[in-house]
């Protein structure tokens, strides 16, 4: 699904052609690199992003002298072609190159780029033995599935005993949760992983309350990024396709979901529904947002949307048509009730 305005798309082609070839390089990619530089001028932002901070920065201008990986923060046509021939080694890296792009491929650079197979196949392995812990220990329970709509404070104050999937910025309130299992899915590449300062905050205020989360749910590539932050939370990695045919499905001890662009929808609902036979689910919109410019229906007690407002400032957001990402969302979530039995619309506000 196609989410980003048209007029923007065939603005910015050149640069998601680049991306395209850059990240099917990178996702072929088997060396585990020791160091890298950068393209354009260097940015300590970049360079102080988790798993970057204890690689070592090659200062040579001449890029062929180098076995380093080449990260582009700025896009420059003259700096790329002159490196051409160095292409296997270039990442894209910029926070407003286009869309979701470049902040993906900074997050995979930990993933495929600076974590060794061993390393990426225990990620694996230790997700797999979570998710089967996680299994056991909810033992086919009822379990709620909370969004962040205005009902969610609401809510929480019903439950007493049952097992809770909560996302983003409902921990903020965590304290006020009486549930004895508490999973925590987020997985926004802006909002969560990059390093622009809310997302810094946001993976903090996680290792702060990462003794009231028992399962946190997120990306397979952002694993090196909890790891580095030092959070200590039973994780289960997520690997995410848009030619998966079903929502969810395990194989060789990998953990797959239908790839939809949504917490909810892509990482929440399916793993919950893996997990047990009666679900209810709450705190959600099923109506596309009339006002484009908030486009985040919250929980007040939880936060002032508005403090998400400044996303617009980054091509991340800025770019997109939100009609037709809202419109894509609703029918994907509505497509998962109306074919899963088992997902109850929590009504008892």
């Amino acid at each position: 699904m196609w989410y980003y305005s048209t007029k923007e798309s065939l603005k910015n082609f050149p640069r998601i052609f680049l991306f395209v070839v850059l990240s099917f390089i990178q996702k072929a990619n088997s060396k585990a690199y020791k160091s890298y530089s950068f393209l354009g001028d260097f940015d300590s932002e970049i360079s102080n992003y988790y798993f970057l901070k204890n690689i070592q920065i090659c200062k040579s201008n001449n890029k062929k002298n180098c076995d380093c990986l080449i990260l582009i923060n700025e896009f420059n046509y003259k700096k790329i072609f002159s490196n051409i021939l160095q292409i296997k080694r270039m990442r894209i890296v910029g926070i407003n190159f286009f869309g979701h792009y470049g902040i993906n491929m900074l997050i995979n650079t930990g993933y495929f780029d600076f974590s060794t197979a061993t390393e990426r196949d225990s990620y694996k392995d230790l997700s797999f033995t979570n998710y089967q812990e996680l299994k056991t220990l909810i033992n086919n329970q009822d379990v709620h599935v909370l969004g962040n709509a205005p009902e969610f404070s609401k809510i929480i104050e019903n439950l007493t005993s049952q097992p809770l999937f909560i996302c983003n910025d409902s921990i903020n309130i965590i304290d006020k949760i009486n549930s004895p299992l508490i999973v925590v899915s987020f997985a926004d590449p802006l909002f969560h992983f990059s390093y622009d300062q809310y997302s810094l905050e946001f993976i903090k205020r996680i290792k702060k309350i990462e003794n009231k989360i028992d399962f946190i749910i997120v990306p397979s590539n952002a694993l090196p990024i909890i790891k580095k932050a030092g959070i200590k939370t039973k994780f289960i990695g997520v690997t995410s396709s848009k030619k998966l045919k079903v929502n969810f499905m395990t194989k060789e001890n990998k953990i797959y979901t239908k790839n939809t662009h949504n917490v909810m929808t892509q990482y929440m609902l399916p793993l919950a529904c893996s997990l047990t036979d009666n679900i209810y689910l709450g705190a959600v919109s099923f109506q596309i947002e009339k006002d484009l410019n908030s486009v985040w229906d919250y929980d007040q007690k939880m936060m002032n949307e508005k403090n998400k407002n400044y996303a617009f400032d980054y091509s991340f957001f800025r770019d997109r048509d939100f009609k037709r990402y809202y419109r894509y969302h609703n029918k994907m979530l509505n497509k998962i009730i109306k074919t899963d039995k088992k997902i109850n619309i929590y009504e008892h506000y």
